[in-house]
């Protein structure tokens, strides 16, 4: 009597069971175990798929956050994009180019676009 509930539950239900397993009218067990066999293929195909599934909605919800990350820092360049910038002299759009100094020994120079040259 000290067994727990839950365990004399089951081992009940596996007497239960094993009584109506051979009784007329139901399939043979050899038939029962391998419909069960067919069952648990199909379960694990079904939590492989989910799974990979969510592999996917992970990797995606990842690609999503470093885009936002990428367009925060386009948005944030001190620098109009290519298409942005049209000469007032000679109306050429995307050739910018800017002066830039490095702090570390304070040498300047450009970066930039430039056409090439013809």
């Amino acid at each position: 009597m000290e067994l727990p509930p839950r365990l004399v539950l089951d081992l009940w239900k596996q007497h239960e069971d094993l009584q109506n397993a051979g009784r007329p009218g139901r399939p043979p067990i050899t038939e029962q175990i391998s419909a069960l066999e067919q069952r648990v293929e199909s379960l694990v195909i079904e939590v492989q798929t989910a799974t990979e599934y969510g592999t996917i909605v992970s990797t995606v919800a990842q690609l999503r956050a470093d885009l936002d990350f990428l367009a925060r820092v386009v948005r944030e360049l001190p620098v109009p994009p290519l298409s942005g910038f049209t000469c007032t002299s000679c109306r050429s759009t995307g050739w910018v180019e800017s002066y830039i100094r490095c702090t570390a020994c304070g040498k300047q120079t450009t970066w930039g676009f430039r056409p090439k040259k013809q």
